[in-house]
């Protein structure tokens, strides 16, 4: 547990921040973090908009669908993707349904181009959705800021050595929703398959519910997350790997299933903010990292590699039975 106070008021005690934020992406994977931007107030209104709008009809929430398997904006229904194909690995349909927003500032004409990660958010037909939903984007990402700067003065690096990576973000914030599961999984289904995540940190919160999130830790054990009231969970993405060339390894993680005596009252709602940087940012170790080696002539891009993921993740496809299970 790490207490971001000291460097979100950008007092004494930053560099202890710093270090502890440094340790636990080297030495651990994940951690939590308490002393951040996201007030109370602002989840609770998230979730509550959010538990509406997931309850809707299945043809109501069509009217927001996801426009294309790489535009992560908008609903996606049960059985629309196995996250476990992103690390080229077959599992069946993850058992659940989700909703993207990306960039506030992605409107649609603030762009000369179409490409899928300047898409324009879709928003449902529900009192207040947007303005709650826009409100908690700008909370995650003041929080990912802080962590950012944390980060850099982590790596020996200035606190504002990485802030301009994030000038034109394309960050996310998304609704995971699990249904409960009255009917058994099939083999080797779960609510969120084997994976890591594609940008830099991503910061997460849940509902205290049965079958929830786990990680795999540096002795390869199966960790049970907690949900510590006021505190948001921090894992550590594929960026943050290429960046620090492996000194930060990105987290493992999962969603089991809820054991089956309580899977019929099980469903569970959790948010995740995935940090993003500029869609043009190297995926490369940091200049400032190398010691002078030379480094490749064209490494993939942030966009590209998001894009390339995406792709893969959706490409279940056929093979998930369109009832949803």
């Amino acid at each position: 547990m790490i207490d971001l106070s000291a460097a979100r008021e950008g007092r004494a005690g930053m560099r202890d921040v710093a270090e502890q934020v440094s340790s636990a992406c080297e030495k651990v994977g994940f951690f939590q973090i308490i002393g951040h931007d996201i007030p109370d107030s602002v989840l609770g209104d998230l979730f509550r908009v959010t538990h509406e709008f997931f309850a809707m009809p299945p043809a109501v929430k069509a009217a927001v669908v996801q426009p294309a398997p790489d535009q992560a904006r908008g609903w996606a229904p049960v059985g629309s993707e196995s996250i476990t194909f992103s690390l080229d690995e077959e599992s069946p349909a993850d058992l659940k349904e989700k909703f993207d927003i990306g960039p506030q500032w992605c409107t649609g004409q603030d762009w000369t181009d179409s490409r899928p990660e300047h898409a324009p958010n879709r928003w449902p037909a529900l009192p207040g959705f947007q303005e709650i939903w826009e409100q908690a984007y700008q909370a995650f990402a003041a929080t990912n800021r802080v962590l950012m700067r944390s980060a850099a003065q982590g790596l020996g690096l200035s606190p504002a050595a990485l802030t301009p990576k994030f000038a034109r973000e394309i960050s996310m914030l998304r609704a995971l929703y699990y249904p409960s599961q009255p009917e058994p999984p099939l083999p080797g289904q779960l609510r969120a398959g084997i994976h890591s995540d594609y940008g830099a940190f991503t910061l997460s919160v849940a509902e205290p519910r049965p079958g929830g999130l786990q990680v795999l830790d540096t002795g390869g054990e199966w960790v049970d997350v907690p949900v510590i009231p006021g505190a948001v969970m921090v894992m550590i993405g594929d960026l943050w790997t290429e960046w620090t060339d492996h000194r930060w390894p990105a987290t493992l993680h999962r969603v089991v299933n809820p054991r089956r005596d309580r899977a019929w009252d099980s469903d569970r709602l959790a948010f995740a903010f995935y940090a993003h940087p500029n869609a043009e940012e190297p995926v490369d170790v940091l200049p400032e990292l190398t010691g002078g080696a030379l480094l490749p002539s064209s490494p993939p891009k942030a966009a590209e590699h998001l894009r390339d993921k995406y792709l893969r993740q959706t490409s279940v496809g056929s093979l998930h039975d369109p009832s949803g299970r």
